[in-house]
């Protein structure tokens, strides 16, 4: 690459960063948790339940203290959960060839007097699927793959309106 190109690059580059910058643009990522809010717990599903584990993962992954379970600071309280599935499409022979998945939960968030910290909120994530008859059992796998993907975006989803609290 020729000096006068690396140059036309900076160039043209330099001023879009700058103005991003500026602007107070950031890529959409991973929520930072309030520290503050620390410990967490989840309750309203069973220990285990794929969505604490996933919660908890996430939790870890933005290395917040979450191991003094003993003070608890923020309880997130699941008050519903859902999952359905619905067909979107049939062939002409009547069977199915496209699934949705639907999962919802409802969730309050209280500190640690019992005060009420965000009011109950809705999160619904869905994803389609396409469906062969002829490949049934890999599509069993398919689709609980899926789930795991949808508890990972309502953990994400989740810790996003918890780091609202902080700026509110």
């Amino acid at each position: 690459m020729s000096a006068f190109s690396v140059r036309a690059i900076i160039l043209l580059v330099l001023p879009i960063f700058l103005i991003l910058q500026g602007c107070g643009f950031h890529l959409r990522g991973s929520a930072s948790l309030p520290f503050d809010l620390a410990p967490i717990q989840m309750t309203g599903l069973e220990i285990g339940h794929p969505l604490m584990q996933s919660f908890r993962e996430r939790i870890r992954y933005l290395q917040a203290d979450n191991t003094d379970q003993k003070n608890i600071k923020t309880q997130v309280n699941i008050t519903h959960e859902q999952w359905r599935k619905r067909p979107l499409s049939t062939g002409g022979d009547g069977r199915v060839l496209e699934y949705e998945l639907n999962y919802q939960i409802k969730f309050i968030v209280y500190g640690r007097d019992g005060h009420l910290l965000l009011p109950e909120q809705l999160v619904r994530v869905t994803r389609d699927y396409s469906f062969d008859a002829s490949v049934a059992l890999a599509k069993n796998v398919e689709e609980d793959m899926i789930k795991s993907d949808l508890y990972q975006e309502t953990s994400s989803n989740i810790l996003q309106r918890l780091a609202s609290i902080s700026h509110q």
